[in-house]
């Protein structure tokens, strides 16, 4: 699998399997388990912003609290690693589970701000916006 990414530090600690941040390493072991387990080969590449014009203003087109998956995608991946138990990062209107947690108040969610929330113990669904990758780091560390 490639990853195409306009982050050069990401593109090291992808290829390397870490680096200086200990956190990131913790990461970089669970995502090196996973592939090895799976029997993906990940190769990450740089590639300038300036040369990722597509994907830079596809990212621009809908705010990212608001980013969700094809519903067809949830559903295999459910049926590989489900069920999941709450959507953690959605809003009434993409929710993909009946059980949601939601960065902004909304009728029928769960709790807001998913990252307040203990997540042991539950197998939940998360589409997580790429602003948030250091953060969720942290969470887990």
């Amino acid at each position: 699998m490639h990853l195409l990414c306009n982050n050069i530090t990401t593109v090291v600690y992808m290829n390397k399997f870490g680096g200086c941040n200990i956190c990131l390493n913790w990461v970089m072991k669970k995502i090196f388990n996973f592939t090895q387990t799976h029997g993906i080969t990940l190769l990450a590449r740089h590639l300038p912003s300036d040369l990722n014009g597509q994907a830079d203003q596809l990212s621009c087109l809908l705010p990212q609290h608001k980013w969700s998956v094809h519903l067809s995608i949830f559903q295999a991946l459910n049926c590989c690693w489900g069920p999941h138990l709450v959507d953690c990062m959605a809003l009434k209107s993409n929710a993909l589970l009946p059980q949601f947690n939601s960065r902004f108040w909304e009728h029928n969610m769960e709790v807001v701000n998913t990252l307040l929330q203990p997540w042991q113990g539950e197998n939940n669904w998360v589409v997580l916006p790429v602003v948030l990758l250091l953060v969720i780091a942290r969470l887990l560390c």
